[in-house]
């Protein structure tokens, strides 16, 4: 694999350890599902459509509604696009 081209999962195990000083595998389900989500907003459609997700980290994590009972949902987020 070349080194500039790094997969998801990589860069997903790199963060982890770098912000968490823990392998991802130590984590929970629920916290490897959490950091999953807030790494795929962050990371990847904050670069793809910058105008839907929130800027401020901690609405970032109010967003995150991943648990039990949630039928799959593990992040919601109401913007206005400005469309009239």
């Amino acid at each position: 694999m070349p080194p500039k081209k790094r997969t998801f999962r990589t860069q997903l195990y790199e963060h982890v350890e770098n912000t968490h000083d823990a392998p991802f595998g130590d984590l929970s389900t629920l916290e490897q599902s959490k950091h999953v989500t807030r790494f795929f907003v962050n990371e990847i459609l904050r670069e793809l459509y910058p105008a839907i997700v929130p800027e401020d980290d901690d609405e970032v994590e109010e967003c995150l509604v991943d648990g039990s009972g949630d039928c799959g949902v593990d992040f919601i987020y109401k913007y206005d696009d400005g469309v009239t």
